[in-house]
């Protein structure tokens, strides 16, 4: 019963990003951590534009989960 509450809850989470046609938040993504490559002739050295923004884009799950705790706390 309670899997459906929250099934229903994550349903009704109003979308703050258009995703595509039968997409999902996973979708949404600009950049990826699988796409930041480290550098081992550099002392394993990551490169911090493609950090950050793969860092970004995974800040918008926060914000989902976020709007999904504020439904589920405040009904």
């Amino acid at each position: 019963m309670l899997l459906i509450a929250i099934h229903s809850t994550i349903m009704a989470v109003p979308a703050h990003n258009t995703y595509p046609a039968g997409g999902t938040w996973f979708d949404t993504l600009h950049k990826s951590f699988v796409n930041v490559h480290v550098d081992a002739d550099s002392d394993n050295a990551i490169p911090t534009e493609a950090f950050l923004e793969a860092a970004e884009s995974l800040t918008t799950l926060f914000g989902r989960i976020h709007t999904l705790l504020e439904l589920v706390c405040y009904e």
